[in-house]
């Protein structure tokens, strides 16, 4: 009966284990998408465009230009890092924590399942 248990219990690491990597080799090549951990989203607009246009007339030159470097430093910043790529890193680097540990996990069990054979 040991043997038994054992075998099924070894099985069921080995299980683990093959189908955390079947699922790590599917999101790695890109067939399928990892988990969304972290999601963004977008800000609202909450000025239209002529309430825009009426501040900037009432604005002095200093702070027209202050705005003018802050959106070019936005602009740019964004198309070096697009906004979505902090995410997917985030997102692969859970999903590689949680795979992971369910292959230690598998490992574990089918460790067990042998110790439940050797006796």
């Amino acid at each position: 009966m040991e043997k038994i248990i054992g075998w099924l219990i070894f099985f069921l690491g080995l299980g683990l284990i093959l189908y955390s990597l079947y699922y790590s080799f599917k999101v790695f090549t890109g067939t399928q998408n990892p988990p969304d951990f972290f999601t963004s989203f977008e800000k609202p607009i909450s000025e239209t465009s002529s309430s825009t246009t009426t501040q900037k007339i009432n604005k002095n030159p200093e702070q027209m230009i202050n705005e003018n470097i802050q959106n070019t430093i936005k602009n740019e910043l964004s198309r070096l890092l697009p906004q979505d790529a902090i995410n997917k890193i985030l997102n692969l680097s859970v999903f590689s924590i949680f795979i992971l540990i369910i292959m230690t996990g598998g490992s574990k069990i089918a460790s067990l399942g042998i110790s439940f054979l050797k006796k």
